[in-house]
C-alpha cells in the first residue's frame, strides 16, 4: 500500500508539471 501511493504522489507531481508546462507554452503561442 505504501509503494502506491508513493507512486501516486509521484504521478500526481509530474502530471501537475506537465500541465503547467502546456499552460506556459500556450501563452507563449499567444504573445
Amino acid at each position: 500500500m505504501i509503494e502506491i501511493s508513493f507512486f501516486c504522489v509521484i504521478y500526481i507531481k509530474e502530471t501537475y508539471q506537465y500541465n503547467r508546462f502546456l499552460r506556459v507554452g500556450d501563452e507563449a503561442e499567444l504573445t
